[in-house]
């Protein structure tokens, strides 16, 4: 095992997507720049989607994505598996068949060779388990170690899964608890240990491969996956995108177990306050909810889980069927409703 000393977290300022830019700050930006025409551009960064669809034929677009992280964990080999299943993750969250990635990667001239190349192998299981073909990539000095992948899919151009289709009556499905963020800070601090951490890393490193599967068997309206805005974020988006009402039960969604308790301690990540604010003006709450809790609702994920809305008479069915892929903590957490004064209702 790695010390604190000498492993990647000596040289990181910030865990996995709690590096990303404040929302709101990123939107003011890219509202200046001028949004993809072109006629073969199914899907475009001004829809806040996971990934660009671009059409090549009646059949086939291309589905292309790109996303770096900095260490969520000390050990390189895991770092390399989160952030590659990370990267590899939106182009599930559309719907599409991963094929072809990058690296993307820049270290520390200090960092020892053997972590980079302990970095490499981790991302390289993950690659290999989504059955993707690595083919190149791009390496950089760098302040402080940042890894990632570009990764290209196909997908059938009338098959795509975009994060407006979302309708009235719809139930919404989670595959992963929530959470992770401020476990790995709480880590990174040394507050826990990586025992408590356990059940974080596995869901961190698993690949959205299995849920993206069984979806495929399902009608699914709308989709993305849960990343730095935390489930809030990524949900507003969703139900804005489709002027819809997401009405949740904060009861039933998953949660790993401590984050709760380390809101509570103090511990915070470096945006949850961020993600929080960004929501604030679009979301109703209902019931007595503690104040760590929505906390937790607003924790930045590094590969969390896809979010989907299907309907209602599918949903248990898929559940089922997410369970007998090892996805025993996938729940339904809520529904979606005709869009009333706010795009989140949190009961």
């Amino acid at each position: 095992m790695l010390s604190m000393k000498n492993g990647l977290f000596h040289f990181s300022t910030f865990c996995g997507c709690a590096a990303k830019l404040n929302s709101g700050e990123l939107q003011s930006i890219l509202k200046k720049l001028p949004h993809p025409s072109h006629r073969d551009v199914l899907v475009g960064f001004n829809t806040h989607d996971d990934a660009g669809v671009y059409k090549v034929s009646t059949h086939m677009a291309i589905v292309s994505t790109v996303d770096i992280n900095t260490p969520m964990v000390n050990d390189g080999y895991v770092f390399g598996q989160i952030a590659a299943a990370n990267s590899i993750s939106d182009i599930y969250a559309m719907g599409a068949r991963p094929i072809t990635c990058l690296n993307i990667a820049g270290f520390p001239e200090e960092l020892d060779k053997n972590i980079i190349e302990e970095i490499f192998k981790g991302a390289m299981s993950k690659i290999a388990e989504a059955g993707i073909q690595f083919i190149g990539g791009h390496t950089i000095k760098n302040g402080q170690p940042v890894y990632g992948l570009a990764v290209n899919g196909i997908i059938d151009p009338d098959k795509i899964w975009k994060n407006d289709g979302a309708e009235s009556k719809d139930v919404l499905i989670l595959t992963k608890p929530v959470g992770a963020g401020v476990l790995f800070s709480a880590r990174k601090m040394n507050v826990l240990e990586e025992k408590d951490i356990e059940e974080c890393i596995q869901s961190a490193v698993l690949l959205n491969k299995s849920a993206y599967e069984v979806f495929t068997h399902y009608t699914i309206h709308g989709a993305t996956d849960i990343t730095g805005f935390g489930l809030l974020g990524h949900m507003y988006e969703m139900a804005s995108a489709a002027n819809k009402t997401f009405i949740v039960n904060h009861t039933s969604v998953p949660v790993f177990k401590q984050s709760v308790d380390m809101y509570k301690k103090g511990i915070k990540t470096s945006i949850t306050s961020a993600n929080l604010d960004g929501v604030k003006e679009y979301t109703k709450i209902t019931a007595v909810i503690d104040e760590s809790f929505m906390k937790v609702m607003a924790d930045p994920q590094t590969n969390g889980g896809l979010l989907v809305s299907l309907p209602k008479a599918e949903a248990e069915d898929c559940i089922r069927d997410l369970h007998s892929r090892d996805l025993k903590r996938a729940a339904i957490i809520g529904y979606v409703d005709d869009f009333t004064d706010k795009n989140l209702i949190i009961t």
